[in-house]
């Protein structure tokens, strides 16, 4: 049972400012476009709107919808410079892992100048939005919410009576996500596991939320959900992957990696962890130990 004299919002809250924090923290070195800043602010992010939807009934919801709306907009303009390093650092090392004979003339090349062009284009997208009235609104926002959230409801009751059963109806997402991806064709499936992936990233931030009060259910959690996310991701990254090339080479050697991530998505597909299995089952002895 978790201390009666913490608070829904005292945890919520803690979290919260951890993310406003790396927003804040890394501004200088977004506008020269530094990778590592780039992901970590684009995780925040992402930290920052799921935390704001799972536990949206705790909050006066006219300040904090348009908020996340705000969020989502810069986490888009992050994203556009994140994509480039992931899926050029995914590309370019399929091909220098080809044998050389299915390198054709200057593919790598040519490959690395669009990725170039792609990322710098995507760094001067990002410089427009930082420099916007409306991030420097947002950002005001940000240092407000982490200091005063605008609360209602049951914020103020303990955290084991609130949080847990939040944390529950994002599984139950999950799962309704999951069930529908395996009643469909294999095209709409991938985008009912991409959403089905979306949904878990969502558990696994409400259980990183949970730690302090959870202490090592919530640790064990983490841990389940993060396996889930990441092999998710490694199926939309190939999904992704297969949509660049034939953008940036839709020729012989984009054709020899195009074919390495086809044959990757489907053995993907095929051998994704079941969230319903034992990252439900951590779940629930979590919301037992808080209960």
């Amino acid at each position: 049972m978790s201390d009666p004299a913490v608070t829904a919002a005292d945890v919520v809250q803690a979290y919260l400012a951890d993310q406003v924090g790396v927003i804040l923290a890394r501004r200088g070195e977004l506008r020269d476009g530094a990778s590592d800043s780039v992901h970590k602010s684009r995780v925040a992010t992402r930290r920052l709107r799921s935390t704001l939807r799972t536990f949206r009934r705790l909050f006066r919801r006219e300040v904090t919808d348009p908020l996340r709306d705000d969020v989502r907009w810069l986490a888009r303009a992050l994203g556009g410079a994140r994509d480039v390093d992931v899926m050029g650092g995914r590309i370019l090392a399929a091909v220098d892992g080809l044998d050389e004979g299915l390198v054709v003339g200057d593919a790598r090349a040519r490959m690395t100048t669009t990725l170039e062009v792609r990322r710098a284009e995507a760094l001067a997208s990002l410089g427009e939005v930082l420099d916007s009235e409306r991030y420097a609104d947002l950002i005001g926002r940000l240092e407000e919410l982490a200091e005063r959230p605008p609360w209602r409801g049951r914020a103020s009751k303990p955290a084991g009576a609130v949080l847990p059963r939040k944390l529950e109806r994002a599984v139950g997402r999950v799962d309704r996500a999951w069930e529908a991806a395996g009643r469909t064709d294999a095209d709409e499936s991938l985008h009912l596991l991409h959403e089905t992936r979306k949904r878990a990233k969502a558990v696994r931030y409400g259980c990183e939320l949970l730690v302090p009060v959870g202490g090592k259910r919530a640790g064990n959690a983490v841990a389940a959900w993060e396996r889930v996310t990441e092999e998710f991701g490694e199926l939309q990254d190939a999904s992704v992957a297969l949509t660049w090339l034939r953008e940036i080479e839709p020729r012989f050697t984009g054709g020899v990696v195009a074919g390495l991530e086809l044959a990757e998505r489907e053995r993907l597909r095929h051998h994704l962890p079941d969230p319903q299995g034992r990252p439900a089952r951590v779940v629930a002895r979590l919301v037992e130990k808080l209960a």
